[in-house]
């Protein structure tokens, strides 16, 4: 009996375990990042923020300066509102069911500039179609791996 227990692993020392751990946290940063920037509000106070100026750019120009050089494109794009326009690649959702769109950047598809949504914009996104030339606009949050990330997008035409 203690032979067979011994040989069982830990809950913890299992790989699925970890991948639910990290899914999870990514989910509560996600939540709690938003709850911040909404939670410096007092009940009543009205938002005063002026009207950013959109960063004309093409998906193709965007992607390219973030290859050449992270730093100089973050500095000049993160944050910031950008109008980019391009081919869409693809339109789907993300692991947390976040839809998403892709500009291509390349021939191929590899590269790309990758537009997140809100769940509410689906049926806007449904009308857009694989190859369709489009703009969006939305706020730059950098560079992942292959992609760079644009936030709180909305269809511009």
């Amino acid at each position: 009996m203690e032979n067979q227990e011994a040989t069982k692993k830990k809950i913890y020392k299992k790989w699925w375990f970890w991948v639910i751990v990290v899914l999870v946290l990514a989910a509560i940063g996600n939540t709690s990042s938003e709850s911040v920037s909404q939670g410096n509000l007092q009940s009543g106070e009205a938002i005063s923020q002026q009207p950013r100026e959109a960063i004309v750019v093409t998906a193709l120009k965007l992607y390219t300066d973030y290859d050449a050089n992270e730093v100089a494109a973050d500095a000049k794009y993160k944050g910031n509102l950008v109008r980019v326009s391009g081919t869409v690649g693809s339109i789907g959702k993300d692991v947390l069911d976040t839809p998403y769109v892709t500009l291509s950047a390349d021939q191929y598809d590899f590269k790309s500039v990758q537009c997140m949504f809100g769940t509410k914009d689906s049926a806007v996104l449904a009308e857009l179609s694989k190859g369709q030339q489009v703009t969006l606009e939305g706020e730059v949050s950098g560079k992942s791996l292959t992609n760079v990330l644009v936030r709180s997008c909305r269809v511009v035409n």
